[in-house]
C-alpha cells in the first residue's frame, strides 16, 4: 500500500510512481492505495499505476470528535469514490488496440473502395476506385499498393476493399 500518515494529505503529495517501484520489485504482489486525500483523483490514478486496493476513511458526521471525522468521506462522498474507481477501471479496457465501432461508422479515416461493380480477376486500376469514409478495408494511404493486383472475388460498387480480397500477381 502507497500510504502517507498526513491527515489530509495534498495531493501532490501522494507519490503514486512509488507504485511502479513496488511492483518491478515485489513481483506477483497486490498494490494499494490507501488513501488520505479529500479528492478522488489520486485512487483513479493509483488505478492506472495498477492498485487493487484502497482504504479511505469515512464517517457518518464530519463534525465528530476524533482526529479523522473532519477530513473523511461521508457515505455519499463515498460512494461516489467507489463509483469513480470502477469507471476508472472500465477505463483501462483491454490490453490490445482495437478499432472502436464507431470509430468504423465515424472516424475521420478514409478507405479505399470500389467505384463500380467489378468481377472476379479483374486487375485492379486507379479509375476503378474511390476514396471514402469510413475506412473499412485498406486505407487510403495504401491505395497505390493495390493497384494491378487482382481481385479473387465479384465485388459490388461502394465496397470497401479488403485485404483478402486481393491477390498479388
Amino acid at each position: 500500500m502507497q500510504c502517507h500518515s498526513v491527515y489530509p494529505l495534498a495531493i501532490n503529495q501522494t507519490n503514486l510512481n512509488v507504485l511502479k517501484i513496488y511492483k518491478k520489485k515485489f513481483k506477483n504482489i497486490i498494490l494499494g492505495f490507501s488513501d488520505h486525500t479529500q479528492s478522488n483523483i489520486p485512487a483513479i490514478v493509483s488505478v492506472g499505476m495498477g492498485a487493487l486496493v484502497f482504504e479511505k476513511h469515512i464517517t457518518l458526521n464530519k463534525k465528530s470528535k476524533g482526529p479523522d471525522h473532519f477530513y473523511a468521506y461521508n457515505p455519499t462522498q463515498f460512494k461516489k469514490y467507489v463509483a469513480d474507481i470502477h469507471k476508472a477501471y472500465e477505463s483501462l479496457g483491454l490490453n490490445r488496440k482495437i478499432l472502436h465501432p464507431d470509430e468504423k461508422r465515424f472516424g475521420r479515416r478514409y478507405g479505399v473502395y470500389l467505384a463500380s461493380n467489378q468481377k472476379k480477376n479483374t486487375i485492379i486500376k486507379r479509375r476503378m476506385l474511390t476514396i471514402k469514409q469510413p475506412a473499412l478495408g485498406i486505407r487510403d494511404k495504401y491505395v497505390n499498393k493495390i493497384i494491378g493486383k487482382k481481385l479473387i472475388l465479384d465485388l459490388k460498387a461502394n465496397e470497401p476493399i479488403l485485404e483478402h480480397y486481393i491477390k498479388s500477381l
